[in-house]
């Protein structure tokens, strides 16, 4: 794990269900936050569910700009088991990191490795028996798709929601101080990721 620092949220003084964490990663080369939504519960190893935001956004806009705590409680009332939502930044690269590994940062090594890890250490529902599934909106669905491919056996499930599917495609959403890095990625990709 390359955490060196890891600050957790008093859960007095945050909404309901919500845990924040601010981890200080040797793969970031500095601190990521990643938001956490689950019900408390005494089971052990519920399954993780990884949300991946797109361009611009942070580990913040799933919940506050897409309620999606409240889609969970309404999947829950539908019958569906419990599971934890994990939604970590991207590493706030610019516009958006692409959840690659580049010279500045690994983000994607901050994704597969420490966020997982900072879970399953803070979140006694989690253990590395948990199934960890990853989804993405966007940029985010392009970063599942990649991770997910990448990682089979870390990842049970992959899902991507209006995916960019090639780098070519960022092109239309960030500006090139943000782009020239995510051309250049740190290792090769293409064998295991998608086209670029």
């Amino acid at each position: 794990m390359a955490i060196h620092r890891l600050e957790v949220s008093n859960n007095s003084y945050t909404a309901d269900n919500f845990v924040t964490l601010t981890a200080y990663s040797s793969h970031l080369k500095g601190r990521g936050d990643i938001s956490i939504y689950q019900e408390a519960t005494s089971n052990k190893n519920v399954p993780i569910i990884v949300l991946l935001h797109g361009v611009y956004g942070s580990h913040w806009v799933w919940s506050q700009l897409g309620g999606v705590h409240k889609v969970y409680q309404q999947l829950r009332s539908s019958g569906l088991n419990e599971f934890v939502l994990v939604m970590p930044s991207d590493g706030a690269h610019a516009e958006g990191s692409g959840y690659l590994p580049l010279k500045n940062a690994d983000y994607e090594a901050w994704i597969v490795d420490d966020v997982i890890s900072a879970v399953i250490q803070t979140q006694p529902m989690c253990s590395s028996s948990s199934n960890i599934y990853i989804t993405g909106l966007s940029m985010g669905g392009y970063g599942a798709l990649c991770l997910g491919a990448k990682y089979p056996t870390i990842f049970s499930g992959i899902s991507a929601h209006s995916s960019i599917t090639e780098l070519d495609d960022f092109n239309h959403f960030v500006d090139e101080h943000t782009l020239k890095p995510l051309k250049k990625p740190l290792i090769s990709t293409k064998a295991t990721c998608l086209k670029h």
